[in-house]
């Protein structure tokens, strides 16, 4: 059965909610989001360690395996898998998804027949998996950018729409989607008309259907919304304008999600800011020159914060038109703050030209628990991932991982509050795709927050219906914030009743439910002595929680339901 909570702001009194049996991951929400950093400039990063892959399922071949991708699914509070696949033998030929639901410890068990209320979604090139709630049940919904058989003539094909149903199940709900042959290579999420629920960019780049924003009534029902992109984008059979990656961002700080886009070839990269209906037009000059050379084709574009200053940075990952897919370089791009970028990749993460295995996708989580965003990139042709380590000050050094396939995401899939690695590696025509978790190891040893003393408190003047005046407008937060003198003088009274004996000042006073998701500011039964140590682990996941909040991803109710299963599992 699934525990649903109700965390609409409606209750003061949070204490019969938290009386949780299982967990939240939000692993998977640590993609993208914003970290604030807490090491010394240029400290040296403790280095985290991953066990051997241990083999969790194996799933008879059906096509190419493309891509995984890790949420909670099936709404039990697990992080499962799913995997899509391709196979560009002819130009009808599709191939099922595949979900394998978690069991909390890490381990996995093949579900996709037993979970689907009707028929398993087939896909025929499936190119990206976008995670978000979009009928707004508080439980994971998932989009499958799908482009088709990628030979002449590239007819394209229909996107797939998972939505969860009741019971942990899942349906296919695709017809919801505008009806379409199109070429969708690039694909995101967010909330782009203030509406509350999260909408899609889909970015197709050929031979059928333009690309286009698709408007979410609530529900997961999509439709087109006319003149929502520049003529130039539509008309890209004369223009020539393509973007091959993409994101909703918002680099402007408007509390709206902007697009970038990564071009394709000869397309320079682009950021078109949103005017707050989700119409979305040009902004001149906002991207430095692409690396390897101006025909470099975008593939990834990941949102990370790197110095500090609650702009959005971001992430590009490129390869090279000649030779065809080959060479791998991931472009570090700092927000001026004013939603234009500079390229500081020379500094922050040094590359030399090379002919490596194409980047799929950048996988941003923190690694070792320091409260920086670290990354990984996802490869496609074989070859190692690399992995690399946030020194604290936004630059990264590499980190040697062996224990991952090309193919994977990173979650914590054991409930530890570890980050692990879950990765794939497919098989040939006639075998098994072989799916892999590598844990990650180390002793732990938290304080974690007392139901009794802390059960958790809410602001009143906080609702969904709120978060555009609250929680979500820039500078709110700090108007509510307690003064020091006031959580100051409760830290030394709850240290008592917590039986802590370390000094004061390695303490902080921690709202269960953070001001971020409208936690109650100076309610006692809201706040407990957090050793500082372990709010490098929370922090990161508050703040994250918050811009799915924002952006329209994920229910108040739900974002209040998984940092409050998070903080009694993790302090």
């Amino acid at each position: 059965m699934v525990l649903r909570v109700d965390w609409d702001g409606e209750q003061d009194d949070a204490s019969r909610m938290f009386g949780l049996s299982h967990k939240v991951s939000v692993g998977v929400l640590l993609v993208g989001a914003a970290f604030v950093g807490v090491l010394a400039a240029g400290a040296a990063p403790s280095l985290p360690r991953f066990g051997s892959p241990t083999t969790v399922a194996q799933v008879p071949w059906d096509g190419y395996l493309d891509e995984i991708g890790v949420a909670d699914v099936t709404g039990d509070g697990k992080p499962d898998i799913v995997g899509v696949k391709f196979f560009d033998g002819s130009a009808t030929e599709t191939h099922p998804l595949v979900v394998l639901a978690g069991d909390g410890k890490g381990g996995f068990k093949d579900v996709t027949k037993q979970v689907f209320v009707g028929a398993v979604p087939r896909t025929q090139h499936a190119r990206h998996i976008v995670f978000a709630d979009f009928n707004r049940d508080g439980q994971m919904d998932f989009f499958i950018a799908d482009h088709g058989n990628d030979n002449e003539p590239f007819g394209g094909w229909p996107n797939t729409l998972v939505l969860s149903a009741p019971g942990g199940k899942l349906s296919d709900a695709s017809a919801n989607l505008p009806a379409e042959y199109g070429f969708t290579h690039a694909a995101a999420a967010g909330d782009v008309n203030g509406d509350g629920a999260p909408d899609l960019y889909v970015g197709n780049i050929c031979c059928g259907a333009p690309p286009g924003i698709l408007l979410n009534d609530g529900s997961g029902h999509f439709t087109q919304l006319a003149g929502a992109l520049p003529s130039s984008m539509i008309d890209y059979r004369s223009s020539g304008e393509r973007y091959t990656g993409s994101a909703l961002v918002d680099v402007n700080s408007d509390g709206l999600p902007d697009l970038v886009l990564a071009g394709e070839q000869d397309t320079p990269d682009a950021v078109m800011l949103n005017d707050g209906h989700g119409l979305f037009g040009p902004l001149p000059g906002a991207m430095p020159a692409k690396p390897f050379s101006s025909d470099a084709e975008g593939l990834a574009v990941t949102p990370i914060e790197l110095n500090g200053d609650n702009h959005e940075d971001v992430l590009l990952a490129f390869t090279k038109q000649n030779p065809f897919y080959q060479g791998r370089w991931i472009q570090v791009l700092i927000n001026n703050g004013d939603g234009t970028f500079k390229d500081e990749t020379s500094t922050r993460l040094p590359q030399q030209d090379n002919l490596d295995s194409w980047p799929y996708a950048i996988r941003v989580a923190d690694l070792n628990g320091d409260g920086n965003p670290d990354l990984a990139v996802a490869v496609n042709n074989g070859g190692a991932p690399p992995f690399y380590l946030n020194k604290g000050d936004g630059t990264f050094t590499p980190l040697a991982v062996t224990t991952a396939f090309p193919m994977f995401d990173l979650a914590d899939v054991n409930g530890d509050g570890r980050t692990d690695i879950v990765s794939s590696a497919p098989s040939s025509s006639g075998g098994s795709d072989t799916y892999a978790v590598s844990l990650q190891q180390g002793a732990t040893s938290v304080i974690r927050p007392s139901r009794t003393l802390t059960p958790g408190r809410l602001n009143p003047a906080v609702k969904q219906s709120t978060i555009k005046r609250t929680i979500c407008k820039t500078g709110w937060i700090a108007t509510v914030r307690p003064p020091l003198s006031y959580t100051n003088a409760l830290k030394m009274q709850q240290m008592a009743q917590y039986h802590e004996t370390g000094p004061p000042s390695s303490y902080e006073e921690d709202h269960f439910i953070p001001l971020e998701l409208g936690g109650a500011p100076k309610d006692p039964k809201n706040l407990w002595p957090e050793p500082q140590k372990q709010s490098s682990k929370s922090n990161p996941v508050e703040t994250a929680l918050r811009r799915q909040v924002c952006h329209g991803l994920l229910t108040l109710a739900a974002a209040r339901h998984q940092i409050a299963t998070f903080k009694r599992a993790n302090g």
